[in-house]
């Protein structure tokens, strides 16, 4: 008999099933395992006939049971849809993640978070700006949420371990890769004093894909999101649409017309988003 855990864990590894086909599938079939172990003609119906058939494949040669005991291992947390510890902020998004995979200490999931988040290559504006915004917010009681990314993401996660407060990462990859590389001391570090997630299954490799489901937990874990710098079309301005679909508040850092970086938060503040005017400012 297949365990609701292992379940989840199932259809978390699948290919193609993905956030929304689990919750088509756990509203008809009303649990995990039972999804997972499905063959009749509404499993083809829901997944499409291309799905159903990869997946039906995956079930022949994946053990559950066996990859629990891996991701156990290599002390790497696993949160369903109804563990207790599953942050609740995300299971109240159209398409929460089916597991969050987890390195470190999943308690501070379930605290208040806001992200920082902003382009790869910011301006010394930018920077400045992120490193006195992280503080003011840490003054204030929040756990610094962002990407892991150049530039911005990290600038944030780096002021929030130098002023020994821990900090979320999200990763478009498997928990156990770094990415990129040579933030190897910065991953170390969070794993240690904070927390580094992801729904993507261990031992995947980053992807244009994994990159915009980051994005979507990023807002989803936060009360509300700060971007910083980013560019009209951008990663961040992603990130910056999730949350308004989740209806996140979202803030923005103005910055100068003849700056290309300053593009996407001035564009946010023009549409609705709320300048950030103080680095002490009350944000909710």
């Amino acid at each position: 008999m297949l365990s609701e855990e292992a379940g989840f864990v199932g259809l978390s590894f699948a290919p193609g099933i993905g956030p929304m086909r689990a919750k088509a599938l756990l509203k008809e079939y009303g649990s995990a395992s039972a999804s997972y172990l499905a063959k009749d003609s509404k499993l083809k119906t829901i997944l499409g006939l291309k799905i159903y058939d990869s997946f039906t494949k995956f079930r022949k040669s994946f053990n559950p049971d066996l990859e629990i005991e891996k991701l156990r291992q290599q002390q790497i947390s696993f949160l369903t849809q109804i563990d207790k510890k599953y942050p609740k902020c995300l299971l109240q998004i159209p398409d929460p993640p089916i597991v969050l995979y987890a390195k470190g200490n999943i308690k501070l999931l379930n605290r208040p978070q806001i992200a920082v988040i902003g382009t790869r290559q910011p301006t010394a504006y930018g920077i400045s700006s992120a490193q006195q915004l992280v503080a003011g917010l840490i003054k204030q009681g929040y756990i610094i949420t962002s990407g892991l990314a150049l530039g911005i993401d990290t600038v944030a996660h780096k002021v929030a371990l130098k002023s020994h407060m821990p900090t979320v990462a999200v990763v478009g990859c498997g928990v156990d890769i770094c990415y990129p590389r040579s933030h190897q001391v910065v991953y170390n570090e969070i794993v240690k004093y904070g927390v580094v997630v992801s729904e993507i299954p261990p031992g995947v490799n980053i992807t244009r894909a994994g990159i915009i489901t980051r994005n979507r937990i990023v807002s989803g874990l936060s009360k509300a999101i700060i971007v910083v710098e980013g560019a009209r079309k951008s990663g961040t301005m992603i990130t910056a649409s999730f949350a308004l679909e989740q209806g996140k508040d979202v803030y923005a850092v103005p910055g100068p017309i003849t700056s290309r970086q300053s593009d996407g938060p001035n564009y946010l503040i023009s549409t609705g988003a709320t300048p950030i005017t103080s680095f002490e400012q009350d944000l909710l």
